[in-house]
């Protein structure tokens, strides 16, 4: 890629954009260091991230990525020390940004949906890291990221990671290669957002992020059992939400459901049967009968019957639950195991055990690898009650 300007025009240029900017550097550099949260080959891991709930899986996941680099591909990893001297986990409008004055890729952790496929997301993160560095190799190259070539430079960069795909196991390539299409309507798009357009979408994932924040605090009191403490942020974290997305948005719903739990650890049943059944009526309406969501709902609501005394009502939902899995995965998926084990529970529980026993024995005959834990627990279950019969 050649250009037609001048270092100094080079230079000119960038500074001229960012003289704004420099007054905030010092500050800019204090947030970093308070931040921080280890280093890998000097390459300094740090947070600003308003939810500091995930500071240690942050600091784990990247370095693992940084150690992917280094494994499968020496030159692009030597490039990424040479041009990151920071990777910062941030709010971002995208899942991520190369910052030149400080050499720093920023990362959108939340994007990457950490909660499920770490390996995946490992490999994800490796990626970007290699999409921004490259950003700083161009830039040491006095390539300018004008209007007429940041589409090329976008694609440069895009490029280099499929190449780093290729060093890795092939399924990867299979698993991410769609992903990684180059595709430039989404940075047009940016590009022509007005700035006050790209402030309310900041301001928005702000938010997002301050709700996963109250929620995983709340996570956190529920299991060490400070049940008062949890409603309370579950309650909070539930009028961001209804704030943010109105009262008809699902995850609005899932919201007010985590605090039906919470009502449940308190022994309030009462208030916690009002909010399942009116969310329960909802997801009826709105997602279907046979939606997951719907029947994680049911099922939970049967639990609490079942807290209640209300042993039929309780028996009859766990069984429609049962019903509508079989019909949509079949008698031996995992999800309809799952709720034939809740069912044998809630029998054992009510002194049904010999009912109890057949359930977990369909468990233990109809289970594969993936509902391992679950044959466990069915057996332990079982051993349980042959030992009580015995005695």
């Amino acid at each position: 890629m050649s250009t037609s300007i001048s270092k100094f025009q080079f230079y000119l240029y960038f500074w001229s954009r960012r003289l704004l900017f420099l007054p905030l550097i010092p500050f800019i550099e204090l947030n970093h260091r308070l931040g921080e949260l280890g280093q890998y080959r000097g390459i300094r891991i740090t947070d600003v991230n308003l939810d500091d709930s995930d500071d240690a899986l942050f600091l784990d996941m990247v370095t693992e990525a940084l150690k992917l680099i280094e494994k499968n591909d020496l030159r692009r990893f030597e490039r990424v020390c040479r041009h990151v001297n920071w990777i910062v986990n941030s709010e971002l409008l995208s899942l991520g940004r190369y910052q030149r004055i400080f050499r720093v890729c920023y990362l959108d952790f939340l994007g990457y949906g950490v909660a499920e496929e770490r390996e995946k997301n490992v490999v994800r993160l490796a990626l970007t890291i290699i999409h921004e560095a490259t950003h700083g190799h161009i830039f040491a190259k006095h390539v300018a990221y004008t209007k007429s070539l940041r589409i090329r430079i976008e694609r440069l960069c895009r490029l280099e990671e499929e190449r780093f795909l290729e060093k890795l196991d092939r399924r990867w390539k299979e698993e991410l290669s769609e992903e990684l299409k180059f595709d430039p309507r989404p940075w047009i798009d940016s590009w022509q957002q007005k700035i006050s357009e790209r402030f309310r979408s900041m301001l928005k994932r702000i938010d997002w992020s301050r709700i996963i924040n109250v929620e995983s605090r709340a996570l956190a009191a529920k299991e060490v059992g400070n049940h008062r403490e949890s409603l309370e942020l579950f309650e909070k974290a539930y009028q961001l939400r209804e704030r943010d997305q109105g009262r008809s948005h699902p995850d609005v719903w899932m919201s007010r459901l985590s605090i039906a739990g919470a009502l449940m650890s308190l022994e309030r049943y009462s208030e916690a049967e009002t909010i399942y059944q009116h969310i329960l009526s909802l997801q009826k309406d709105q997602l279907g009968e046979l939606h997951e969501d719907t029947l994680v709902t049911k099922q939970n609501l049967g639990v609490l019957f079942y807290e209640i005394e209300r042993y039929a009502e309780a028996e009859q939902l766990h069984r429609e639950v049962i019903a509508a899995r079989e019909s949509q995965f079949g008698k031996n998926h995992s999800s309809t195991l799952n709720s034939v084990y809740s069912l044998g529970v809630l029998l054992k529980e009510m002194g049904r055990c010999n009912e109890a026993v057949l359930l977990f024995e369909r468990v233990i005959e109809g289970g594969g690898d993936q509902s391992a834990d679950l044959i466990e627990s069915a057996r332990d279950l079982l051993e349980t009650i042959e030992s009580e019969d015995s005695d």
